[in-house]
């Protein structure tokens, strides 16, 4: 699928108190800063016209909170990229080191170009290389970078500190990583201070990943996380469209072992406080031993929650794993803090392993208001589970008010045991055993599946058979907040009695916006759609698009 296929207008209604410190941020006696690889040699970065020319020209201890450095896009795009400085060991080298110190009242922005002349693309391209980082951080605090585009890099945005808070309160919004041959954003706060099982965690603390597209290379033999990261805290990852496109197959697949080189969307290990939000995880890729999400040896809190997490392969079945394994376990003898797990108001989207893979959990965990869709005809054991638990924590009836359906007639929830020695639960066992209480066993009815419209229609079962999860979940993808009836719908989507899907409205959230109309004219071209749908289309984003 073209990345502006699935780029949906998710309304910005959530504002966390983390995102909002930087919309109130007051820009007192703010200074521009320039950076233009066509400017003279020896500018002062003061102006266009005297811009720096490279980046290791920008002098950082000149730049002061609240100031904004520009980085020229030329009239229509600027490539930069043929600049490289080392950094042995990881990430070898990179393009551009951020070394910014901002305050909590007065971030540093660092953006593409305004003004006429210098406001098109800002484009980092390694070319043939395919190496090192576009953008390094190793010192950096209350920072936003925005509006750029990277392609063919190791990694687009590189974390780097081993070092308390070294790098902290980090914005990384409105980029697109293009053709990553390694990891799209890369966070290593390892520090020496990690050993015998004890570990510091604010070496890189409280960075937000928001409304960015980050693909991978669609043939790297190796390993290619969208989004890979091991020693941080407070890490926040919303509103992306996450592609995995690595088909690179060597033919082995070992579930027993994590060693096997995969490729992952999200992949996190001995880290802290974890929340992924309102993505869009496109995972439809025929390489086996790979996952959505791998999430090993984390503490304190993960949430999981109104994302869209599509892990299937059409008219193929059983590769693998390319659907969600989910590990989250304390083994660190300091932090004394509790450790929970929620994983509520998803879209999951199947066919092989498993839709949702839970392992050895230690703390508190819930599973709810998930719609589970599952694109194989019947179950077989193993690899035909819905929902697969190894060494399965107490209190099982925390998975519950769950939808589950598959075609071909196979609508009822499978759960494995391992440490049971069990074959497949029908719906009848699972309930008997406390879970799925108020769980439902029907087809969703979305509005097109086939056309990844996974918004409900109007006679869905899923609509008001939700639970309430309280105020902090009540935000749905489509922009409004929960109950729009009587009760929570179950899944992603909130349905609002009385709307429409209109042509091209992806989201079902009343309105098109560009690049659902883009999306919409492409499908055109290739023959998908006629011309007059489309026009229909247009004209309605014409006269009300958002």
């Amino acid at each position: 699928m073209e990345v502006v296929n699935l780029k949906f207008n998710i309304s910005l209604f959530f504002l966390s108190l983390f995102l909002s410190l930087f919309l109130i941020v007051g820009f007192v006696s703010a200074a521009n800063w320039y950076v233009d690889r066509d400017a003279p040699v020896g500018g002062n970065g003061q102006s266009w016209s005297t811009a720096w020319k490279k980046f290791s020209d920008i002098q950082w201890t000149q730049i002061q909170p609240g100031d904004i450095v520009y980085i020229s896009g030329g009239y229509s795009q600027k490539v930069y990229g043929d600049e490289f400085y080392q950094t042995p060991p990881k990430p070898r080298n990179y393009t551009f080191r951020i070394s910014a110190q901002g305050t909590p009242d007065n971030f540093i922005i660092v953006t593409k170009g305004a003004d006429p002349g210098h406001n098109g693309d800002v484009i980092f391209d390694a070319g043939n290389l395919s190496i090192g980082a576009a953008i390094l951080f190793n010192s950096a605090k209350y920072v936003i970078v925005e509006n750029f585009t990277i392609r063919n890099y190791g990694s687009g945005f590189f974390f780097k500190s081993g070092t308390k808070r070294g790098i902290d309160s980090v914005i990384i919004r409105n980029n697109k990583i293009f053709d990553s041959r390694g990891t799209g954003i890369f966070f290593d706060g390892w520090s020496q201070s990690c050993n015998n099982g004890s570990c510091d965690y604010d070496t890189i603390n409280n960075v937000l990943i928001s409304n960015n597209i980050i693909s991978s290379y669609n043939y790297t033999p190796s390993q290619t996380d969208l989004i890979y990261g091991q020693m941080f805290q407070n890490l926040t990852i919303e509103k992306n469209v996450l592609i995995q496109k690595n088909v690179w197959d060597n033919g082995i697949c070992d579930h027993s072992s994590n060693s096997t080189p995969h490729a992952d969307a999200i992949q996190t290990f001995t880290s802290k406080d974890l929340t992924v939000r309102y993505n869009i995880i496109d995972y439809r890729l025929l390489r086996p031993c790979s996952n959505t999400f791998m999430l090993s040896n984390n503490i304190g809190f993960i949430d999981i929650y109104g994302n869209i997490i599509l892990s299937y392969v059409p008219g193929m079945t059983n590769k693998g794993r390319q659907s969600i394994i989910e590990k989250i376990s304390s083994n660190d003898p300091v932090y004394n803090g509790s450790n929970y797990m929620r994983i509520y108001n998803n879209i999951f989207i199947s066919d092989a392993y498993n839709a949702l893979g839970i392992k050895n959990i230690d703390g508190e965990y819930e599973v709810k208001n998930n719609i589970f869709y599952s694109l194989i005809e019947g179950a077989n054991g193993l690899d035909r589970s819905i929902v697969f638990l190894v060494n399965p924590p107490n209190n099982i009836s925390n998975i519950n008010g769950n939808l589950y359906w598959g075609v071909g007639g196979f609508n009822v929830p499978q759960f494995y045991w391992i440490s049971w020695g069990s074959r497949p639960r029908t719906w009848e066992q699972v309930q008997s055993l406390g879970a799925e209480l108020n769980g439902v066993s029907a087809d969703p009815l979305f509005v097109n599946i086939y056309n990844d419209n996974y918004a409900l229609l109007p006679s869905s079962p899923a609509i008001d058979a939700g639970l309430d999860l309280g105020l902090d979940y009540r935000l749905a993808l489509n922009g409004v907040l929960r109950p729009q009836g009587s009760g929570w719908d179950i899944g992603a989507f909130e349905y609002v009695s009385g709307v429409q899907c209109a042509p091209a409205d992806n989201d079902c959230n009343g309105c098109v916006s560009l690049s659902e109309i883009s999306s919409f004219v492409a499908r055109w071209l290739n023959g998908e759609i006629s011309l007059s749908v489309v026009s229909g289309a247009v004209s309605l984003w014409l006269n009300g698009g958002c």
